[in-house]
């Protein structure tokens, strides 16, 4: 065993590691709600493991209340929905804004491409009436 482990009451090492495992699981998710922010982007993250995470975290709420667990479980639950629900909303909304992104840059190249196909000089006005007389011809 581990020296002064003994000297120190175990009961109060069991709580101290405890706690501190807790804090950091609550902060667990704080890093990809920060980064999807940071980045404006939620690229690399996959829709099906966000549904999968929120379900699961769904579920473990509503065990929680089923089985009239403490005050403070039911809370710890209700947090981490909470946070599922903040990352699949920064999900949705980055998602979004860069299929916008991306429809308005393949439209804006369209437009170069097919602007670089046509004269640089302006349109003749005749030039409509010299294909009616070409298909007439």
């Amino acid at each position: 065993m581990v020296s002064w482990i003994d000297a120190v009451d175990r009961q109060a090492v069991s709580d101290l590691s405890g706690t501190f495992s807790f804090v950091i699981w609550l902060f667990a998710q704080s890093p990809q709600l920060y980064e999807n922010y940071r980045r404006g982007s939620v690229d690399g993250l996959s829709p099906v493991f966000l549904t999968q995470w929120m379900l699961g975290d769904a579920t473990n709420l509503i065990g929680c209340i089923l089985t009239q667990q403490l005050p403070f479980q039911i809370a710890v639950a209700t947090y981490f929905c909470c946070i599922d629900v903040c990352i699949m909303v920064q999900f949705v909304y980055y998602w979004t804004k860069a299929r916008k992104e991306r429809a308005r840059r393949a439209k804006s190249r369209s437009r170069q491409r097919s602007g670089s196909l046509t004269s640089p000089y302006p349109p003749n006005p005749y030039s409509a009436l010299s294909e009616t007389s070409e298909l007439l011809a």
